[in-house]
């Protein structure tokens, strides 16, 4: 009998943001389906004045600015950004930047950044930005989106373990995620008359309606819509409390779902939505920008966005699988391309 390789090792360092966090991590969750992988989170804060101030001013020493470097669980862990240094490093957010740098001249790990660093691309090993940052280079591999951290097996979980916590909704049961004032979009009053509006018909017409909210959509646009859809029996909020056995319900409202409306600004969202392989209808913000028209006309020409219209149309295409895609490259480039198949017979 052949006996099992040891795990290797990786560390997901962010500034602990759960998008960006959770970016990094999904990727490194991608290529532990595909080699051992023994993941720690690594979250990072930086002292002042060094967090205000250009990264391009910090040196080459960054590892001496750090103010605290925490686990997951958001406690200090003892153990740093010191050796012995991981296998596989994968950072994720601007604060991370100097890091991957250090590492990456330091030979010590092999370095993937997530996103657009917005340096100099021979600091890393390997960059995972979405097409529509621009980024391109022999160690660039871009994807539709952003890196999530669903999987099939979680969705069809999920769905199972929040269809036995809540009353029965309707069909067409409709995963409804709101988003809200970001860097490029707006939320403003009249685009919130339109989602209220767009959801009450829905609801009249006897969909049932499961709706999450985020900290970006504020209290007050919350509230309105909570009071337009109050006392109805086919909608389900979340309100940010476990769900039955489910801490956070999000992956099971996405399983759930035989459509999903989606606000445009997050990427993040909107690429989780993708990854069901169901219809998305994507709601309307003001503003927007160069970047993220590009993102979305991409989606809208592989067949898997629309804008909302009702009635709701029904369509079907290939779920978004990049984040997987990107692991198989990450494993390719660092542990070469016979890796998969030794680890994997």
């Amino acid at each position: 009998m052949t006996e099992q390789a040891s795990p290797k090792t990786c560390w997901v360092v962010s500034d602990g943001r759960a998008g960006i966090e959770n970016q990094a991590l999904g990727l490194a969750e991608a290529v532990a389906r595909l080699v051992p992988l023994d993941i720690t989170v690594k979250r990072i804060a930086v002292k002042s004045p060094w967090r205000s101030l250009p990264m391009r001013i910090w040196g080459a020493r960054p590892f001496g600015k750090l103010d605290s470097v925490k686990n997951r669980e958001g406690e200090e862990d003892p153990a740093g950004l010191r050796p012995p240094w991981p296998d596989l490093w994968i950072g994720s957010g601007r604060t991370s930047v100097p890091f991957s740098i250090a590492m990456r001249h330091s030979r010590s790990s092999f370095v993937v950044q997530t996103q657009d660093p917005r340096q100099g691309l021979d600091g890393f090993d390997l960059i995972i930005p979405p097409y529509h940052d621009g980024v391109s280079g022999t160690n660039v591999i871009p994807i539709h989106g952003a890196p999530t951290r669903l999987t099939d097996d979680m969705l069809a979980r999920d769905a199972a373990m929040l269809e036995q916590a809540l009353p029965a909704l309707p069909r067409p049961r409709v995963a409804v995620l709101i988003g809200g004032d970001s860097k490029a979009y707006r939320m403003t009053p009249a685009v919130m008359e339109t989602i209220i509006a767009t959801l009450t018909e829905l609801a009249e017409s006897g969909a049932g309606l499961m709706i999450t909210t985020s900290r970006r959509t504020g209290e007050d646009n919350s509230a309105a819509l909570r009071a337009a859809l109050a006392g109805r029996d086919n909608v389900f909020f979340w309100g940010g409390k476990p769900v039955g056995a489910l801490a956070n319900p999000y992956a099971g409202m996405l399983g759930l779902a035989d459509h999903i409306l989606v606000t445009e600004e997050s990427t993040n969202m909107v690429t989780e939505a993708a990854s069901t392989g169901k219809p998305v209808h994507i709601l309307a913000l003001e503003r927007g920008n160069a970047k993220f028209r590009s993102f979305h006309d991409s989606l809208a020409r592989q067949g898997i966005t629309k804008p909302v219209s009702l009635p709701l149309e029904s369509w079907s295409y290939p779920p978004l699988r990049e984040t997987d895609r990107a692991a198989k490259e990450i494993v390719k480039r660092w542990l070469g391309k016979d890796a998969l198949a030794s680890q994997q017979t």
